[in-house]
């Protein structure tokens, strides 16, 4: 059997390389998980982000539980961004919400809008803002708040399924998000 031309053995090493540098984690970590069952609760998760997917175990090491494609991901928020949003859709559908959501209506309108509701705004608008749809006296907007701090949430539309992966800190956060966005668009190009 002769040897193979200089140029095909260079193919080959080629694409070993890029199928190794797939492979090759980009970000890994214990992050919390958010988990439904019988109740809702935050697990911890051993997280690793490669070019070409997300891959989560229980524990470092372990089996995989779960792998996301990295182009399966249609949006990734912060967990804060998008209650904020939840909130604001469930607080009323009419036009001055839209409206709001529209950025057409100031602070001030605002607030009236959620007194005369019977809801509150719990912190400034120009920060991570929190409606409470609860009653005055509830704080359900205020522990939802605390719960999401630090998260991110990963959505895959084609399985409308949502991941909530909470860390540590916000700066943590934050680079599981540019880390995400990244590898996608390396993949696009």
């Amino acid at each position: 059997v002769g040897a193979m031309p200089f140029d095909a053995l260079e193919r080959e090493r080629q694409a070993c390389t890029e199928a190794s540098a797939e492979n090759d984690p980009i970000r890994t970590g214990t992050l919390a998980k958010r988990v439904a069952s019988r109740t809702i609760s935050w697990q911890q998760r051993h997280v690793t982000l490669t070019a070409t997917n997300l891959s989560i175990s229980l524990e470092e090491g372990g089996d995989r539980r779960d792998r996301v494609d990295i182009m399966d991901i249609t949006e990734v928020t912060s967990g804060e961004d998008f209650m904020r949003h939840e909130q604001l859709d469930r607080v009323s559908s009419d036009t001055k919400m839209k409206a709001l959501r529209k950025n057409t209506l100031s602070q001030h309108s605002f607030r009236q809008i959620l007194s005369n509701m019977g809801g509150g705004l719990n912190q400034p608008l120009d920060g991570v803002s929190v409606v409470s749809t609860a009653s005055p006296k509830g704080h359900a907007g205020e522990i939802q708040t605390l719960e999401f701090t630090n998260s991110f949430r990963i959505f895959l539309e084609e399985f409308n399924r949502n991941y909530f992966f909470r860390a540590d800190s916000a700066e943590e956060c934050h680079a599981w998000i540019a880390d995400i966005l990244q590898a996608q668009e390396h993949r696009r190009e």
